[in-house]
């Protein structure tokens, strides 16, 4: 069984992936990963990806959309 930062790690890699193939988010994944980047501590693989999207997001380039497209 995965622990839960196994399995928060594979969610995030998951995310990673979608938003580099269609360039949006969804405002659930978009929220989760605020609050995820507030959690975590400077330096994790986990945060990095997760400022990593938001960057994306406020420079323009990742779209925050109402659903998911990842699944």
């Amino acid at each position: 069984m995965l622990s839960t930062k196994e399995r928060l790690s594979d969610y995030i890699s998951h995310l990673f992936a979608s938003v580099g193939a269609m360039n949006a988010i969804s405002a659930e994944e978009f929220f989760f990963l605020q609050v995820m980047s507030q959690t975590f501590g400077v330096g994790t693989e986990e945060h990095k990806a997760a400022c990593r999207i938001l960057r994306g997001v406020q420079r323009g380039k990742v779209q925050v959309i109402g659903k998911s497209l990842a699944s």
